[in-house]
């Protein structure tokens, strides 16, 4: 394997934004904009109505996408379980290697991108960028099953931070790319995430034994997980930059539970802004609101139903995580701060899991990418050999 080039992919892919950005990237961005395509089916997203009988998992509709020497790439559009527990079409990108499968097939790399936003424009499948940077590893041998999220890209409102929306999208996306024969995809599957990924791809372990038990989960490798989102919204109240993830969060919240009204939550100015999040993706909804004048709340939300119940629903970590799970953590990162990553280190090992943390003193929330792929790199391919773990909890 070419271990410098999956590291710096596992970098840049982790890094990258699912659609394009008016706002201009900065040293304190959390996505980064990308160039979408112009050459899509209108009609690739709207899924038949009513879906074709399935399980979860299932193909509905493929579109083969242009891909580099020795790759063959797929949009995809799949049956997932939506967020009303409902079936629902799931968008997302499969990557596979042009030669033939090895005994056992490729393994699989369930990838959770970070946060985009959640209009449709932002969806990574849509993104030139996210194919050529999810290219470079499924170059090292590897399925790729890229996941859009429930309504990132297809109809409705994409369910921001709402963990099992998220990780029946993840757990659903492996599924599909073991079905899709073309992929020569094997059983193991290694779950991956980077910030809203690494929670999605906690979220993904966490339901897999009663969602998708029938997957052979060989580890999961997180950086900078939002796990606890009563640390990450006292730490965003503080922060102007970050105030815009409180309008990506109720936007996205309402679309799980409509009585989460996110004039219920937000004080009338920042509910004046709310439009800018089904406009522009993640860098523009972030931008608008740094300059939009605290507060962003105008109650606590743990004194508000049902606000406080979607926040310990949508918090992760407190039960056992059968695969191992490897955290990534940089000492800088002002968005997920290292005290509430040891925390949950802490929490999970407690719960039974077996958790590594690794920290980086130089690394903030984006940069702890491309200072740990390496290790990230290293570790994912121990779990694939079926390596013991070493230096994690019991």
């Amino acid at each position: 394997m070419k271990a410098v080039s999956v590291a710096a992919a596992l970098a840049l892919v982790a890094c990258s934004g699912g659609g394009t950005s008016s706002a201009p990237p900065s040293t304190t961005s959390t996505t980064t904009p990308t160039t979408t395509s112009t050459t899509l089916p209108a009609d690739f997203y709207t899924p038949p109505d009513p879906l074709p009988e399935g399980r979860p998992g299932d193909v509905i509709r493929t579109e083969v996408v242009p891909a580099a020497s020795g790759l063959k790439v797929w949009r995809v559009l799949y049956r997932s379980t939506g967020v009303d527990d409902k079936p629902v079409a799931v968008s997302g990108l499969v990557l596979a290697p042009a030669t033939a499968a090895p005994a056992g097939g490729f393994p699989v790399v369930a990838y959770a991108h970070g946060t985009t936003g959640i209009a449709d424009a932002c969806a990574p499948s849509k993104s030139d960028e996210a194919v050529r940077l999810l290219s470079l590893v499924a170059q090292q041998g590897y399925v790729v099953a890229a996941t859009d999220y429930e309504g990132l890209g297809t109809p409705g409102t994409h369910p921001y931070l709402v963990g099992r929306s998220e990780g029946r999208s993840v757990l659903d996306a492996a599924r599909l790319a073991q079905r899709f024969t073309d992929a020569g995809a094997g059983t193991r599957v290694v779950v991956a995430g980077h910030s809203q990924g690494g929670h999605a791809g906690l979220f993904a372990a966490d339901i897999a034994p009663e969602y998708a038990p029938e997957l052979d989960i060989a580890g999961v490798a997180v950086s900078a997980p939002p796990a606890d989102l009563r640390a990450l919204r006292s730490n965003a109240v503080a922060v102007p930059q970050y105030q815009g993830f409180f309008a990506l969060i109720a936007a996205g919240w309402n679309a799980a539970d409509p009585a989460a009204r996110p004039d219920t939550l937000l004080t009338p100015e920042f509910v004046k802004h709310i439009g800018v999040v089904e406009r522009g993706c993640a860098d523009t909804v972030l931008a608008e609101y740094a300059s939009v004048p605290p507060p962003a709340l105008k109650v606590d939300p743990d004194a508000v139903e049902p606000w406080r119940r979607l926040t310990d629903e949508n918090s992760v970590g407190q039960r056992k995580i059968a695969p191992p799970v490897l955290i990534l953590q940089g000492q800088k990162d002002d968005l997920v701060l290292p005290d509430v990553t040891r925390t949950l280190q802490r929490t999970m090992c407690a719960a039974g899991s077996s958790v590594e943390l690794k920290e980086y003193a130089e690394a903030n929330h984006l940069t702890v990418v491309s200072l740990s792929a390496f290790d990230q790199l290293r570790w994912v391919h121990d779990r694939l050999a079926g390596t013991p773990v070493q230096g994690a909890c019991a």
